[in-house]
């Protein structure tokens, strides 16, 4: 579902901070899901990509095949501006519309999930993740 506008500007106020705690937070999640042991090719989509901070600590850690996708066009334009990657307008219960079957060999959710209002909601999300992600893929959520 896509965000009402005071919604959209309490998610760029959040993901906007960048001190210790966020920068920490952000680590300690990429190396407890196992993104850095991966291999730098794999290619990735960061659903629910906001500013594109996720994309900007893969694209520093090396990885060079990231995708991401936002429902706001606030966040999609600020993440294509600092990231230079291909940033899509869409809401994360189209990727199966979007993508191809088998595309990404990850698939990261981590601030999409709270936008999943219904069991009908989750379901769409779950199958399209399932769809476009390659076989023995993974996902973070």
């Amino acid at each position: 579902m896509r965000d009402s506008p005071e919604m959209t500007k309490n998610l760029l106020d959040m993901y906007g901070r960048n001190n210790l705690i966020s920068r920490l937070n952000l680590k300690c999640f990429l190396q407890l899901s196992g993104l850095y042991n991966i291999s730098r090719d794999s290619k990735i989509l960061d659903c629910g990509c906001g500013r594109g901070r996720i994309i900007r600590t893969l694209q520093a850690a090396g990885f060079k095949n990231i995708i991401g996708l936002d429902a706001a066009y606030e966040m999609v334009e600020m993440a294509r501006k600092s990231t230079g990657a291909s940033v899509i307008h869409a809401v994360a219960l189209e990727i199966e519309k979007i993508f191809k079957h088998n595309d990404f060999d990850v698939i990261i959710a981590s601030n999409v999930i709270h936008h999943l209002g219904t069991i009908c909601d989750w379901k769409v999300f779950l199958r399209g993740c399932n769809r476009i992600l390659k076989e023995g893929g993974g996902a973070c959520w």
